[in-house]
């Protein structure tokens, strides 16, 4: 029996640990031009977004660039308190053993 008074809603799910979000940022930052302010303002505006709608900050991040990431990647999100780190990244040699 479903009505408006028993609907669970994203912020309940995330709220109760059945859901986490991830990064932070609003959108995954392009690794090949920007400078780490870019990448900061990003993440800064993402865990903004976090806090205020959902009431905390992600601690963990998911790289899934296929071209690779930046050495400073990991730095940079140690430092906004990012303490976990997945990387998502298969090389052609690996896909095609896979295929």
């Amino acid at each position: 029996n479903l009505n408006a008074n028993n609907l669970t809603t994203s912020k309940d799910l995330i709220k109760e640990g059945w859901f986490e979000l991830i990064n932070g940022g609003l959108v995954q930052n392009d690794e090949a031009s920007p400078r780490a302010k870019e990448i900061l303002m990003n993440f800064e505006e993402g865990m903004w977004f976090c806090l205020n709608e959902f009431g905390f900050r992600p601690q963990v991040a998911w790289q899934l660039d296929p071209f690779g990431f930046s050495s400073a990647t990991p730095e940079i999100l140690k430092s906004i308190g990012i303490n976990k780190l997945v990387i998502n990244w298969i090389s052609e040699a690996h896909k095609e053993v896979m295929r």
